[in-house]
């Protein structure tokens, strides 16, 4: 055999052993992957959102808005922050519907315009409605987003805590206009009832 086919046959060689490498590489990711166990169980946890509710108000003494729920719906967030970083204390509720639309829920306590500025930056206000006896004004973002985004429709209302103060509410999220107005029907009547 001629060195010039004794080197041929090694190159092709070679390129037959990376190809087996490689085939036995891929086979092995796909057993891997085949027999990996997956779970079809939403991983995002459900949060009981009431109880969280409920022990912030007893520590806080405040008013915290934690509507009941229609069927269907769930609580993937609930927390409650000192103010630390605005100054401005805050509960905040996350919620998900049956078709995985998101509507939220943010509340603040003795609040200030430029709390509310920066919450809504970028959002313009276009109208007043009343809803559940309340007056709520309407912020809809400049732009329209596809998918829409959380805060491209919000209702804003406040509520006078005192001779100078106020709690701010805004309501919005990803599930339209009407099911924000739902959410806001469900906070009005609770803050009939929590804010005397």
């Amino acid at each position: 055999m001629s060195e010039d086919a004794a080197k041929q046959r090694r190159a092709r060689q070679t390129l037959v052993n990376l190809v087996l490498a490689l085939a036995a590489c891929l086979g092995l990711v796909l057993v891997i992957v085949l027999i990996t166990p997956r779970s079809d169980e939403n991983l995002i946890p459900h949060v009981d959102y009431r109880a969280i509710a409920k022990t912030t108000e007893e520590a806080t003494s405040l008013p915290i808005l934690a509507p009941k729920l229609k069927a269907g719906w769930w609580s993937n967030s609930a927390r409650f922050d000192s103010g630390s970083a605005d100054g401005v204390k805050s509960w905040y509720v996350g919620f998900v519907g049956p078709k995985g639309e998101y509507t939220g829920i943010t509340q603040a306590f003795n609040s200030n315009p430029t709390w509310v500025a920066i919450k809504l930056v970028g959002d313009l206000p276009t109208e007043q409605v009343k809803i559940g006896g309340r007056t709520w004004t309407i912020y809809k973002s400049q732009q329209t987003n596809n998918p829409p985004k959380t805060m491209d429709y919000v209702l804003y209302t406040s509520v006078t805590t005192g001779e100078s103060e106020h709690d701010d509410v805004l309501v919005y999220g990803t599930a339209g206009p009407d099911t924000t107005r739902n959410f806001a029907n469900l906070i009005s009547k609770q803050i009939e009832r929590d804010y005397k």
